[in-house]
């Protein structure tokens, strides 16, 4: 592993000049956002290419790397300012990644497999994920990154109440990660 890059299991994700040290990163929820995806590096690389991500957040930049270096087909995002062209050059086909300045921006349609909602140490609600699930496809996960571990309980309480059904639950640090799918239609009620 170089001095600029994580590893998550056989994974090594290329850090660039993203940020100074580790612990930056993993306070950030960063580290989180990376492992939720790492999974997906068991899919054939035929498979990979074929994914989709929608990824958003204070923390979503080492989301995005993890996906370009999962090489996933499409990856839709809006990124702090300082991040984006770390993103944009990790990137080998720049039809790959589309960059967007907020949300709202993003192309409306449920087409996206993973949807990637970055906290950086807040409790999320309804207002912030809503804008992502309704761009994921039927049985797409929606992972949300960088939340408070004190809170995990009660925000997977609230996810699960509203149709989401638990795959992936991470911890390190302060922070956690929950990913699951959505059952039925790809819209939390």
């Amino acid at each position: 592993m170089t001095s600029g890059s994580m590893r998550l299991g056989h994974l090594e994700i290329p850090l660039f000049s993203l940020h100074d040290n580790k612990e930056a990163w993993s306070q950030d929820g960063e580290f989180l956002a990376a492992q939720a995806l790492a999974p997906l590096a068991s899919l054939p690389l035929k498979h990979r290419k074929q994914l989709s991500l929608i990824a958003v957040g204070p923390g979503a930049a080492t989301g995005v790397l993890a996906a370009a270096t999962l090489r996933l087909g499409t990856v839709e995002a809006s990124l702090h300012p300082d991040s984006q062209q770390i993103c944009t050059k990790a990137f080998s086909d720049p039809d790959t990644f589309t960059l967007f300045e907020q949300v709202s921006s993003l192309p409306k349609g449920a087409k996206h497999h993973r949807a990637l909602l970055a906290m950086g140490g807040t409790v999320p609600t309804s207002r912030d994920w809503d804008p992502l699930v309704s761009r994921l496809r039927h049985e797409g996960q929606l992972i949300v990154s960088g939340i408070p571990r004190k809170k995990q309980g009660d925000i997977l309480e609230d996810l699960a109440a509203a149709g989401m059904s638990l795959r992936a639950a991470g911890q390190r640090g302060e922070l956690a990660f929950l990913a699951g799918s959505l059952e039925g239609a790809p819209r939390l009620r």
